[in-house]
């Protein structure tokens, strides 16, 4: 007589990933982002027998292989009839679009990276296949190196929270569904859309906008509200007009400001930095070494030298 088995569920709170019915050993999630405008993630341990059941779920998922042992095997089934046997290697991708089965039974440790995105996400970031125009492929694990650099990136912001700032984090999310819909759906075979534009007006009131909200916690979607257009188009038209992206165009007007308080201001250093936007003293101090410029302690400190010598000057 067959024997149900008994399983469980994950508690992240993901709606996406906790959907999952797991049947061996508990994974440990290292970190998560919530879900925000359509898209989560999980980063997970697995250190020995994982056996998954996957349901048909409405979100298409990106695994990214952030460490695997040498000896750790994949063995995929899909309710489709396809069934792979494979020895993923770190940096490598797999994808599961939405409305796939799949059950997964692996052995060893590994590590694992989930982004989970919602169809209609996908669609808002690129408006020319809104409706579901699109479809994404399935992808077994295979290497894609942008996709994996932002991965990493991602994981790098989440290992220090306190520098992984909601507009860093959004915009990564952002290029990483971009890149699936790029290179792994039917639009990657159509014909290139035309260059987004940016025009002027548009510009200057996300500019204004900025500067007026500088010191909140602003995300990619926020400033694309303002110019009217979709996240999606939106970087890509202010990458073409300004010659880099939004996030660091903006950690640069956070820096400049903070940069004519310190020098011009009496404020301590730790309130500067909140009050330009950042999220702690630590996380001014690793912009202005990304962006090359002297640190906040030491325009403190050089202010204060030139002060006493006009004093002793007078």
């Amino acid at each position: 007589m067959h024997q149900e088995r008994t399983g469980f569920r994950p508690t992240t709170g993901l709606q996406s990933y906790d959907t999952a019915i797991w049947y061996a050993d508990r994974p440990r999630n290292l970190w998560t982002v919530p879900e925000r405008n359509g898209v989560s993630a999980v980063h997970k341990v697995n250190d020995n027998v994982t056996e998954i059941e996957g349901p048909d779920t409405f979100h298409d998922i990106l695994l990214f292989a952030t460490d695997v042992a040498p000896d750790v095997r994949f063995h995929t089934f899909r309710l489709s009839g396809t069934d792979r046997r494979q020895a993923p290697r770190p940096r490598q991708v797999m994808l599961l679009p939405q409305g796939i089965s799949t059950n997964v039974q692996a052995q060893g440790r590994y590590e694992l990276l989930q982004v989970h995105f919602r169809r209609a996400r996908l669609c808002e970031l690129v408006e020319d296949a809104a409706g579901g125009a699109f479809s994404l492929d399935q992808v077994d694990w295979s290497n894609d190196p942008a996709l994996a650099t932002l991965a990493e990136h991602l994981c790098r912001e989440q290992a220090e929270p306190g520098l992984a700032n909601r507009s860093l984090v959004d915009a990564l999310l952002i290029e990483i569904g971009v890149g699936l819909v790029r290179r792994h759906s039917n639009l990657s075979r159509s014909p290139k859309y035309g260059a987004a534009v940016l025009s002027e007006e548009r510009y200057r009131r996300v500019a204004d906008f900025v500067e007026a909200e500088l010191a909140t916690d602003l995300s990619i979607d926020d400033m694309a509200a303002v110019a009217c257009l979709s996240p999606f188009h939106f970087t890509r038209a202010f990458r073409t007009r300004v010659g880099e992206t939004p996030h660091r165009w903006l950690m640069r007007r956070r820096a400049a400001r903070a940069r004519d308080m310190l020098l011009n201001g009496t404020l301590p250093i730790a309130q500067v930095a909140t009050g330009c936007g950042f999220s702690s003293q630590s996380h001014m101090n690793d912009v202005f070494r990304r962006l090359d410029l002297a640190t906040p302690g030491s325009l403190r400190t050089n202010r204060a030298a030139t002060t006493d010598q006009a004093a002793g000057d007078a």
